[in-house]
């Protein structure tokens, strides 16, 4: 006799609204990347574009669903293409960038967005960031103004973005770094890198605190942290094709918490956690598939829950941030997918509910994502602050309007009623570089488009003596 697992969350469900909710005819890059290639906030949505002529992004309002009539606002700050982007989790309208051209750059964001057709192309602040290409960013989540860059120079470089200083710098990895993580109190970082380590730092002390041994085999692993039990999620490749999860207690380390394989795939897994429901969502890259898993506090401390396969295959994808979903239809994570089809889909996962009652028991207090514990400076100096929390209510947060559910009349009072930005959080737009500095900067690019040309001239010579051998 089989025994079913009492669970709140035994039935949750994904959906994808009807296609007018869709954003279409994207210019959506085709390079091979194992970021997320697209990034949402309360207000825009913005993806890495395919194009010449150096790095770009598009950049748009969230309403801004169905067919594209006018040409993509963009982002153009490099002279490369573009490898990840990460918005400010205060500030809606900051922006950070990276690029194969070794930059690190961020940009203030207009407050009704980039006009239709025009770019953004001067940043506050420019960091000269890697010796080699830059591959991802991340902002600190309870600091404000505080960024950690990864770079195929296999260095994790931790940024004040106020000073546009580059003040810690994470090193001693075996190989290619391949992803990292923060965790909520912002003052760690794990790491998983191709020399099938997983290390994880106390930041400001600049030490390794735990060094795991990870996945067998060498293609792309992500990781994520479970906050609340200390734990941190790696996904990868055993040998062959294997896909794997694995979940080490940071309070005891000596073997793994919990290992499987999931399945024989080539995609790679990008993981996503939530806290409040304690569940795990994995979206494949090139699949549609989004699997999800119940973790708990005891043996085996992984339930599967189900497989949400509906839509096109993913190219890139990313969660809207917990604090902004729909209480009223009950639904507990948002993503939005970039796909093979250059559309952008998103995707809703709901706990079936009869009443239309606010329920309460599926909503604890969560961390409030959108609103910094502590200031730049104060991280700087060592401080761990209690982490501000967020209360969810029946009427939802007014600082977000899901497009989907204001044409069902779901969605919470107009968009302009938003929360003021916090204090310490970035209000006023950051410096832009003095004279000297901008001066520095062209001569610093002109140099490196120079020597772009010496590489290309020095391969069609290498071409040409081939050919007379």
């Amino acid at each position: 006799m089989s025994i079913v697992r009492k669970s709140k969350y035994r039935h949750v469900f994904g959906t994808i609204p009807k296609r007018e909710f869709f954003y279409e005819d994207l210019k959506g890059s085709t390079a091979s990347l194992d970021t997320n290639m697209i990034k949402v906030n309360s207000r825009f949505l913005t993806y890495i574009m395919e194009g010449s002529g150096g790095g770009a992004i598009a950049l748009f309002p969230i309403a801004d669903v169905g067919r594209r009539k006018n040409p993509w606002p963009a982002v153009r700050g490099h002279t490369r293409p573009v490898t990840d982007m990460d918005f400010s989790p205060f500030n809606p309208n900051v922006l950070a960038t990276t690029s194969e051209d070794c930059l690190v750059r961020v940009f203030n964001i207009p407050e009704n967005g980039i006009p239709d057709g025009e770019s953004l192309t001067e940043p506050a602040v420019t960091m000269h960031a890697h010796g080699r290409k830059a591959s991802e960013l991340i902002w600190n989540p309870a600091a404000s103004n505080i960024l950690a860059s990864s770079g195929a120079d296999q260095i994790i470089k931790i940024w004040d973005v106020e000073k546009g200083s580059n003040t810690i710098n994470l090193e001693g990895f075996g190989d290619m770094i391949q992803g990292f993580a923060w965790n909520d109190k912002g003052n760690e970082i794990a790491v998983q890198s191709r020399d099938k380590k997983v290390r994880v730092f106390d930041v400001r002390a600049n030490t390794v605190t735990h060094d795991l041994e990870s996945h067998k085999g060498s293609k792309t692993s992500r990781l994520c942290y479970n906050n609340s039990r200390n734990w941190v999620l790696s996904t990868g490749f055993g040998q062959g094709s294997d896909r794997e999860l694995t979940i080490w207690d940071l309070a005891n380390t000596s073997k793994p918490l919990y290992h499987q394989k999931l399945d024989q795939s080539s995609g790679v897994i990008m993981p996503f956690f939530d806290e409040g429901t304690q569940i795990l969502f994995l979206a494949s890259k090139g699949e549609s598939n989004i699997k999800y898993y119940e973790l708990v506090g005891d043996a085996p401390f992984c339930h599967y829950i189900s497989t949400f396969g509906e839509g096109t295959p993913v190219r890139g994808i990313t969660a809207l941030p917990k604090v902004y979903v729909n209480t009223r239809t009950c639904e507990i994570m948002k993503f939005y997918k970039l796909t093979s089809k250059q559309t952008i889909e998103p995707v809703s996962f709901t706990v079936p509910r009869r009443s239309e009652m606010f329920q309460d028991d599926i909503y604890p207090d969560t961390h409030d994502t959108t609103r910094p514990a502590m200031t730049a400076s104060e991280w700087n100096s060592g401080a761990i602050k209690e982490l501000p929390m967020f209360k969810f209510t029946a009427e939802g947060n007014p600082d977000f309007v899901d497009p989907v559910a204001l044409a069902s009349g779901s969605a919470p009072s107009p968009m302009g009623s938003r929360s003021p930005v916090p204090a310490n959080a970035v209000v006023t737009p950051i410096k832009s570089p003095g004279g000297d500095d901008k001066a520095k900067i062209s001569e610093l690019q002109a140099q490196l488009a120079a020597r772009d040309k010496e590489i290309e001239e020095l391969k069609k010579e290498i071409e040409e003596l081939k050919s007379k051998q």
